[in-house]
């Protein structure tokens, strides 16, 4: 389902990707947060199937609380349906120059997919050899997001199934990104500790695997990359004994500004713009 401006047949937004996106960031991070308070036992990756867990229960919710919120709740934004007959469901979770990117299930698997304000302009991108696959972020005509192979892999399109670059570190088990600004894509790489947590970093790329960045600050466990654009980059961390708080980039681990009000236990920061 895709949201289009009340009176104006030509735009075609995916508002919902804020709330999607946002509730997921703070499932995840406060999924690490009571693991943190409460010291509940890392064994067997527990903390990742946590995570994952609260991160899609608190999606889920998002999404739900939007779609019968009715356009009064959204300003006058309308429904304009993208999904297609055979689909289980779909979501647009970016939009750039006319065209929305997101996921598209058919037969319970998911497909990276491109759309043009119509459920028949459906484009399926996923790449070969993938299982599964989806977009997250959409930008001057290139899409970023994940596919599934033997594991799930940072990817970046340029609006084909053949045009899909690789963009997963070396060293780390899985990862995808969730945006990006001009040559710049920024997300999360995801490994075992040496005590068995399942944990995530904040990485920043530049068009390929090899260029990854890993921008999470020594004094974090976890951190995540939601936005990028000018050079900067913005998302969450869950620092060593606090919540989670919205961090802000420049490009290198170092750089890293804690942007947490006083006083607040959880914050994230989910896009940034002109630097």
């Amino acid at each position: 389902m895709g949201l289009r401006r009340a009176g104006s047949p030509y735009h075609r937004v995916e508002i919902a990707r804020w709330y999607y996106q946002l509730a997921c960031c703070f499932g995840t991070i406060l999924a690490y947060t009571v693991i943190r308070r409460t010291g509940f036992p890392a064994r067997e990756n527990i903390h990742g199937r946590f995570c994952m867990s609260a991160r899609g229960l608190f999606g889920f919710t998002a999404l739900l609380l939007l779609i019968t919120s009715g356009t009064t709740a959204l300003g006058g934004w309308e429904a304009a349906y993208l999904s297609r007959a055979k689909s289980f469901n779909g979501h647009a979770s970016s939009v750039s120059g006319g065209q929305q990117a997101g996921t598209f299930w058919l037969d319970g698997v998911a497909h990276a997919s491109l759309w043009s304000g119509t459920p028949t302009s459906w484009v399926d991108v996923s790449p070969s050899g993938s299982t599964s696959s989806g977009i997250a972020g959409f930008s001057g005509g290139r899409q970023v997001g994940y596919a599934d192979f033997s594991s799930r892999h940072a990817g970046m399109w340029s609006g084909t199934k053949t045009s899909f670059v690789d963009l997963h570190p070396a060293g780390y088990e899985s990862s995808e990104a969730n945006g990006i600004s001009g040559n710049q894509q920024v997300g999360s790489a995801y490994f075992t500790s040496p005590g068995g947590s399942y944990l995530s970093h904040a990485g920043l790329w530049s068009g390929t695997a090899g260029s990854f960045v890993d921008l999470n600050p020594p004094s974090c466990t976890v951190s995540c990359a939601l936005g990028v654009s000018g050079g900067q980059q913005v998302g969450s961390v869950l620092m060593y004994g606090t919540g989670g708080h919205a961090a802000l980039w420049s490009g290198t681990a170092a750089s890293y500004v804690d942007l947490n009000p006083h006083g607040s236990y959880l914050s994230v920061a989910y896009g940034v713009s002109n630097g």
